[in-house]
């Protein structure tokens, strides 16, 4: 499966759409920590994404958005489909990307650091999960992931 997604993204990234692009980067599975906020104490615990290599590219024609390329964790022996979404860029160095992604729903938000240099990509996620169905019953939930990655500018 993991080959198919590959080639599913090169197949992506060749297409006229990305043939323009200014930064490519193709990452290792995330990893990191989740923090769940429950009964009035802080849990930490490892997290992350087996089987999933995001991808972030920023193409000519669109310079002030991050194209996320974030396919579902694989459950069993199912893999998703990758989708592709455009993030709104925030901050540009010549050291740091930096995009922010507000949920539909405005209960989460998600922003990602690509730092080319490094070949790194820092991506932490905020939001309120409802438990039950109600704001009440909910909890504030953060995750910071990092994953390495290899990235090429034009």
């Amino acid at each position: 499966m993991r080959t198919i997604f590959l080639t599913l993204l090169l197949l992506i990234l060749t297409s006229p759409a990305f043939s323009e692009s200014i930064l490519t980067a193709v990452c290792e599975e995330p990893g990191g920590v989740r923090f769940d906020f429950v009964n009035g104490k802080i849990n930490t615990s490892p997290d992350g994404f087996s089987g999933v290599n995001p991808s972030f590219i920023v193409i000519k024609d669109k310079p002030k958005k991050l194209i996320v390329i974030w396919g579902a964790a694989k459950i069993g022996d199912i893999q998703p489909p990758a989708n592709a979404k455009e993030v709104d860029i925030v901050s540009i160095t010549k050291n740091q990307i930096t995009a922010l992604e507000v949920a539909p729903t405005g209960d989460a938000v998600i922003m990602y650091s690509v730092y080319p240099q490094k070949g790194i990509v820092y991506m932490t996620q905020h939001r309120y999960l409802t438990i039950g169905g109600t704001d009440s019953s909910g909890t504030p939930n953060n995750a910071s992931y990092y994953c390495k990655c290899t990235v090429s500018m034009k």
